[in-house]
């Protein structure tokens, strides 16, 4: 789909598999309980747009924009948002591991309950919440992006 919009929406137990959504808009929509593994929805924008108990492992969200994003109990592994831009968002519950966040703006956006565990482009942590629970895969995330190295020699 191109250039395509979806306004005013709940979409329940569907399957997005796959699909690619260039510059797509999204806007006041819901996802409950959707496969959208492996979509593809590059320089989207959403706004005020829900993703709940989803499974989007491998999904693209790069260079996509997003305004009040909020992701809850979403499977979202090696899912690659670089670039894209989710200020002030909330991920909670979300399993985040070997995600892309390289270049991805996150600032005030909330992770609590969310895996961390691998995340590519650590330095996108910066100006994120997190619970104590998470302070050491983001601080590991944050030592390889500053390409520190662990080494008890």
């Amino acid at each position: 789909m191109v250039r395509a919009a979806f306004v005013d929406c709940v979409i329940v137990d569907s399957d997005f598999s796959g699909v690619r959504l260039d510059d797509c808009r999204f806007e006041r929509v819901e996802l409950r309980r959707c496969r959208v593994s492996g979509l593809q929805a590059t320089k989207s924008q959403f706004t005020d747009v829900a993703l709940f108990d989803c499974k989007a492992d491998a999904a693209s969200f790069r260079m996509s924009v997003w305004e009040r994003a909020e992701f809850r109990d979403c499977n979202l592994v090696e899912s690659d948002f670089t670039g894209a831009k989710l200020p002030a968002s909330r991920v909670e519950g979300c399993d985040l591991t070997k995600a892309d966040l390289t270049k991805c703006d996150l600032t005030g956006t909330r992770l609590h309950r969310s895996n961390l565990t691998d995340v590519k482009g650590g330095d996108a942590l910066r100006g994120v919440v997190i619970s104590s629970d998470q302070l050491i895969p983001a601080a590991l995330a944050v030592f390889a992006s500053m390409k520190i190295r662990i080494d008890d020699e």
